[in-house]
């Protein structure tokens, strides 16, 4: 696909991203509209869907399409909750590069918080001020000093931003508002306990008739289509207490190099995991953060070990292959536990008892 791509004179990468960028919307429109979304918090199974949209949009499964002369179609899909779980999708791409138009750059700062987003690109720049320097304290997160983080995982077209805050203390969350009305975030104390990758969630789809974002004292207010105010902080809240997702739950052993290393991870997050040939045991908790192509992104943080040795972070993007029962883990950020220096691993799924 990619070569036939290049020989049309398109640009394969480009292409890839807007195929992925237009299941993911019509996913996400889909859901808002239909308020589907409700039973599909418990059990991870939104997290699924959204993985399976990505996953199914790679350009190596997609079908080209040539309706006539000089129109190019590449037939996708996302997921669905109604017949089969996927609906069919057709982008046309166009064969000649159109002239380039200038995207609108949508910025906010709050307190030692300030982000910045053109099209997909988005960063967050966190500066060193006496409310982040608490947070070495309060959480164990050291921000030695100002630093931009690029945000990761964000499909959408959008029409506004706003930061406030949740809960107490400083705590950031970064607000997007979609063309469609939906609202995304980005969490970045709670991603920030788990290492330094910023990922966007899922969206909030109950937020799904939004015009504008607009600060309330330290929290964010979504003013919608007729008019009435709806409290973002609530249902961040509410979203951020997903369960893990079924792929990315259970025993998984590693039998690399002649070494056994093991990984359990349960519903509520609970992990355990035996590293260095098993001669490692760490305990602690994993939090589902959102979806990339190289799948579900989990941060993990653990405590001290049994002999004091200090606790470690990572965030990992794991995507299950369901025929061959392995689970492929892609390193985001911090060291991976299993093989120093590697960013990727597959664990094989252990049979239940």
């Amino acid at each position: 696909m990619a070569e036939m791509l290049q020989r049309m004179g398109l640009d394969p990468d480009a292409v890839q991203q807007q195929m992925l960028r237009q299941a993911m919307q019509t996913f996400d429109r889909h859901m808002a509209q239909g308020g589907y979304y409700e039973g599909l918090l418990s059990g991870g199974n939104l997290a699924s869907m959204r993985m399976n949209t990505l996953e199914n949009n790679q350009l190596e499964d997609l079908c080209l399409l040539l309706p006539e002369q000089n129109r190019l179609v590449l037939r996708g899909g996302c997921s669905s909750t109604a017949g089969s779980g996927w609906r069919e999708l057709d982008v046309e791409i166009p064969l000649q590069a159109a002239d380039p138009q200038p995207q609108t750059v949508l910025t906010d700062t709050y307190g030692s918080a300030s982000v910045q987003l053109e099209g997909t690109q988005g960063t967050i720049t966190l500066r060193r001020t006496p409310e982040t320097a608490a947070w070495e304290s309060d959480y164990g997160i050291r921000l030695e000093q100002d630093r931009t983080y690029p945000i990761l995982g964000i499909y959408n077209e959008y029409i506004d931003l706003c930061i406030g805050e949740l809960g107490a203390s400083f705590h950031p969350v970064v607000y997007l508002l979609t063309k469609d009305g939906v609202v995304e975030y980005v969490d970045v104390l709670h991603c920030l306990m788990f290492g330094s990758a910023l990922v966007c969630q899922n969206p909030i789809y109950i937020a799904n008739q939004g015009v504008a974002l607009e600060r309330s004292g330290s929290e964010v207010n979504l003013r919608q289509e007729d008019g009435s105010v709806l409290e973002l902080a609530p249902l961040t809240a509410e979203w951020n207490a997903q369960e893990l997702p079924y792929e990315v739950t259970g025993a998984f052993n590693d039998m690399g190099d002649d070494q056994f290393d093991w990984m359990d991870v349960e519903s509520n997050g609970s992990v355990q995991m035996g590293v260095q040939d098993n001669s490692v045991f760490y305990q602690g908790y994993a939090d589902y953060l959102g979806v990339v192509p190289e799948g579900m992104v989990l941060g993990v943080w653990t405590n001290e070990t049994a002999d004091g040795a200090p606790g470690i972070t990572f965030v990992a993007a794991i995507k299950y292959d369901l025929y061959n029962e392995t689970l492929t883990l892609t390193m985001l950020n911090g060291q991976n536990p299993f093989a120093e220096g590697k960013t990727q691993l597959q664990l094989i799924r252990c049979p239940d008892n």
